[in-house]
């Protein structure tokens, strides 16, 4: 697949071997796009850094050659496409300089300061491509051609800024750009541990990367409006995954409930799924994509598991689970993916859950938040490839859906059993609305016969006496 920034590769890369006379002397180098599969280096610079690679063969026959007037005059023809190349990148477009078509600037803050911030050109990012920030000065260059793009820049703190550039012909196109600070709140976070869960694990998350980890209650100060996503874990608890949009400050409550598993695959067989194609095999516990080294072309296969909830009560289930899949995938960016959705038994509705694609072939686990009614659907997985491109595939070692306790006589969250309880669920045998989070029938129903009345607050009364 061609690279992003495709245009300006072969371009310079054109006009490169244009300037360079071929040993005898009759025509010039000829420029091609590699291919080739073994070319890792290249892609490696250019995927993680954004640098451009080039490759001059130099010599045909004579590759290696003792004949000194042979490797100067090799030198000599060469050293006008490197020449060319270093006006390039420097900018310049002196001694029949190439077209410059390149932009460049410091990225500050309010005082001058530099600011590593993450430069994109829209037009030409891809997921295969590491973010390019700023340097150490706050400075970044890209080489572009003629046209409009997309200029954006993001910092964790600042507002994101973006511009349409136009970058010249005949000088770098400097365009400095001051990011303004967001407004700061406090975010409060308290645990709620009535079950005394020990080794609890928490984190602040923003855009996929963490930016704090703690192991208690905590108070974050002067955090930047953002959207956040809260995370809480420990050993037994069910794992709590909260979107927080701080745009004022605030206090959440983080109530670690015991966890309960609704699916548990470990693939011994493929005996509880519906396989469209026997093209999926089980290797070592694993569920693979397929059983040779790499996938093939044009693939729309999938398997399907149907996840029976009968056995269980939707008050007590709730609408909040959480999907956990340990696999490691190697895909095409993008072409090529593999989807997980529940899809009803009538095979009328389909809620795609995630897409997965690009590479992590190591063991990792995606965590995926789930809110909504699982009810008799079937679990499926979807693997399609494009036509060129086949890589190593994935390999899945478990999926497993869990669910939280319903915590039985804690109405309010509050991690105790109190009065407050009482009086909330007297409001719920009677029918008036009761402003707790969360599935209050569920909390209200302590002997789980699906009806709240005077048993239950007996059963309430009891719990409150004896703690």
């Amino acid at each position: 697949k061609a690279a992003p920034d495709i245009e300006a590769i072969s371009r310079l890369g054109e006009e490169i071997a244009q300037l360079i006379p071929s040993e005898d002397g009759f025509s010039y180098y000829y420029p091609g796009n590699s291919t080739s599969m073994r070319g890792n280096a290249h892609d490696w610079f250019y995927k993680q850094t954004g640098c451009f690679q080039y490759l001059i063969e130099v010599g045909t026959s004579n590759m290696q050659s003792n004949d000194i007037s042979l490797i100067e005059s090799t030198i000599d023809r060469n050293m006008v496409g490197l020449l060319y190349l270093l006006k390039k990148g420097a900018g310049t477009t002196i001694q029949n300089g190439p077209l410059v078509y390149q932009l460049s600037g410091k990225v500050t803050d309010e005082n001058g300061e530099p600011i590593e911030a993450e430069v994109k050109i829209i037009e030409l990012n891809g997921e295969m491509l590491e973010p390019r920030y700023t340097d150490n000065f706050g400075r970044y260059r890209r080489i572009l051609t003629e046209g409009q793009f997309t200029l954006e820049v993001s910092a964790f703190g600042y507002e994101t800024y973006s511009s349409i550039i136009s970058p010249s012909s005949s000088s770098i196109t400097y365009h400095d750009i001051e990011l303004n600070k967001l407004d700061v709140y406090d975010l409060d976070i308290e645990i709620i541990n009535p079950n005394e869960y020990e080794d609890i694990s928490g984190a602040l998350i923003y855009k996929g990367s963490i930016i704090h980890e703690f192991d208690d209650s905590i108070t974050f100060a002067d955090l930047p409006e953002e959207s956040y996503q809260l995370v809480v874990k420990a050993p037994n608890a069910y794992p709590e995954y909260i979107n927080i949009d701080l745009f004022e400050s605030k206090q959440t409550y983080v109530y670690l409930k015991p966890k309960n598993s609704l699916l548990f695959e470990q693939f011994d067989n493929l005996d509880n799924w519906e396989v469209s194609d026997s093209y999926f095999v089980i290797e070592d516990s694993h569920l693979k994509s397929q059983s040779s080294d790499f996938y093939e072309g044009n693939l729309s296969v999938s398997i399907r598991s149907f996840i029976a909830t009968d056995s269980f009560s939707i008050n007590e289930i709730g609408e909040n689970f959480l999907i956990n899949i340990g696999m490691k995938n190697e895909l095409e960016w993008t072409h090529d993916k593999l989807s997980f959705s529940f899809e009803s038994t009538n095979l009328s509705e389909e809620y795609l859950i995630a897409d997965i694609s690009g590479h992590k072939f190591v063991d990792h686990v995606l965590s995926i938040p789930y809110m909504g009614v699982i009810n008799d659907l079937y679990l499926k997985l979807l693997f399609e490839t494009d036509n060129t491109v086949n890589y190593r595939g994935f390999a899945i070692d478990y999926i497993e859906i869990l669910y939280p306790s319903c915590p039985k006589g804690d109405l309010d969250l509050s991690g105790m059993f109190d009065v407050v309880d009482i009086v909330a669920m007297i409001n719920v045998v009677l029918g008036l609305d009761v402003n707790f989070d969360g599935n209050i029938v569920c909390r209200s129903d302590l002997n789980s016969d699906e009806i709240v009345n005077v048993v239950d607050i007996v059963a309430l009364v009891d719990l409150i006496l004896n703690n």
